[in-house]
């Protein structure tokens, strides 16, 4: 692609797979010309693409009622540095430059440290950090330019840095020590069953301004996460550089696979995920498990989950406080060892005290419940 430079018409050099929705594309500023070596704002490089070049065409080859124009470039990294193999060798006259190492230049030479940092994010986040947090991340905290040319265009779609975004420099340049992770940890996030319980610990090898975790939980593969818990940071003012150690119990959990989140939440009340961990919950030497009814007192849906050991035939109803049988929940065969959803919905219930009763052919328990109107 051509450089806004190079032959400055006015109207847009970026296109094809720069110019793609999911793709973040990056535009170089020279080494030199950055804030480390005195050159604030940073200055982008004349080559660099100017974005702004409209999609008449959707993914099906439909043209589309009105041009979509994205804010492209997303970001700005460094060029001209050192290599092992490709390249030429530029003159001791620059700073840092008495070697003998080849200097790369060109954005096939900035795209890599914007994708350096990004891999760091993963490295430390395996299951935490998405493209599109990356992507967030690297946008909000990226050192605001000046842009040299300004595009023809108006653009059609969102970013994450309106204040900041030009046609030509993004967001700006890639801000690698200003992105860092809040919360690193040391280690896993790691869930151990105790009794009907699961307790959660993870250790922290640093936090920046943390002011709490969130415990998410959800069972099987077809359920959304709720949050079970949190635990508040034990870095002072929300900041450590010393391990900190965590644990948190989550009580009642039914048998089967539960899936847990830990998530990061800032002072300023911006949240992430940090880790994930499933943990395995069994029976044990029980024949049934039937958890407590959450909410409760509730107001528009209470549940339970009921576990048997072996196959059988359940009966769950719910009774009013007279003992009158009001709604029937489950009646038929349960197999074994995967947990049944008792829901109870408050839709044409009158507030009042209600009794979960559940029986099977090897055992009989009850759970009270709480309709607040």
């Amino acid at each position: 692609m051509d450089g806004a430079g190079e032959h400055d018409t006015g109207f847009s050099t970026l296109f094809g797979h720069a110019n793609a929705d999911s793709a973040e594309a990056v535009g170089a500023a020279r080494y030199d010309r950055t804030p480390p070596f005195g050159e604030s704002p940073p200055v982008i490089r004349y080559f660099s693409a100017l974005g702004g070049t409209p999609i008449f065409y959707d993914k099906n080859g439909n043209r589309k009622s009105s041009a979509e124009v994205r804010r492209k470039p997303e970001l700005v990294a460094p060029d001209l540095t050192n290599n092992t193999f490709f390249g030429r060798d530029i003159s001791d006259s620059f700073p840092n430059e008495d070697d003998d190492y080849p200097n790369f230049a060109g954005t096939s030479a900035a795209a890599p440290h914007a994708a350096g940092v990004a891999a760091l994010f993963r490295e430390a986040r395996p299951d935490g950090s998405d493209p599109e947090a990356i992507y967030s991340e690297l946008e909000s905290s990226a050192t605001g330019m000046d842009s040299r040319y300004t595009a023809n265009r108006t653009a059609t779609t969102q970013t994450i840095c309106t204040d900041k975004f030009d046609f030509h420099s993004g967001c700006g340049l890639v801000n690698a020590e200003q992105a860092a992770i809040p919360v690193e940890l040391a280690g896993d996030f790691d869930g151990v069953v105790d009794e009907e319980a699961v307790v959660l610990t993870w250790t922290t090898l640093s936090e920046t301004e943390n002011d709490r975790f969130r415990i998410l939980q959800k069972q099987g593969g077809n359920d959304s996460f709720e949050q079970v818990g949190a635990e508040s940071t034990q870095a002072a003012g929300g900041a450590s550089s010393r391990p900190l150690d965590y644990q948190h119990r989550v009580e009642d959990v039914a048998p089967g696979a539960h899936t847990f989140r830990l998530v990061q939440v800032d002072t300023d009340g911006t949240a992430q995920q940090v880790a994930q961990t499933r943990v395995e919950v069994g029976l044990g030497g029980a024949s049934y498990r039937l958890t407590v009814a959450h909410p409760n007192p509730f107001r528009k849906r209470a549940e339970t989950r009921l576990t048997v050991r072996r196959a059988q035939h359940v009966t769950a109803a719910l009774y009013d406080a007279s003992g009158r049988r009001v709604r029937t929940l489950h009646d038929g065969s349960l197999p074994a060892g995967t947990p049944e959803r008792l829901a109870v919905e408050a839709d044409a219930l009158s507030s009042g005290v209600y009794v979960l009763r559940v029986s099977g052919e090897t055992f009989s328990a009850t759970r009270t419940l709480t309709l607040v109107r």
